[in-house]
């Protein structure tokens, strides 16, 4: 199949996208992978990346502190 196949394709699940071409697609769209695939509420790539990093913080004392910085600044 060569690139004049079309969105139908992948649209009717008779091929699929590679992360690559999601990747580009969600850039062109200005929009986040996540939130093609439905796994995101929203179309924020800023709230996105900053939960990514937040749920990476284990330290309970860490989060505490983050937590009050954020509604200091909001």
């Amino acid at each position: 199949m060569g690139n004049g196949d079309g969105i139908s394709y992948y649209e009717n699940d008779k091929k699929e996208m590679r992360a690559s071409g999601l990747a580009e697609l969600a850039k062109v769209l200005q929009t986040t992978p996540n939130y093609l695939l439905g796994f995101a509420d929203n179309n924020d790539g800023f709230a996105d990346e900053a939960l990514g990093l937040l749920r990476d913080v284990k330290d309970q004392s860490v989060r505490k502190i983050l937590l009050k910085q954020i509604r200091a600044l909001i």
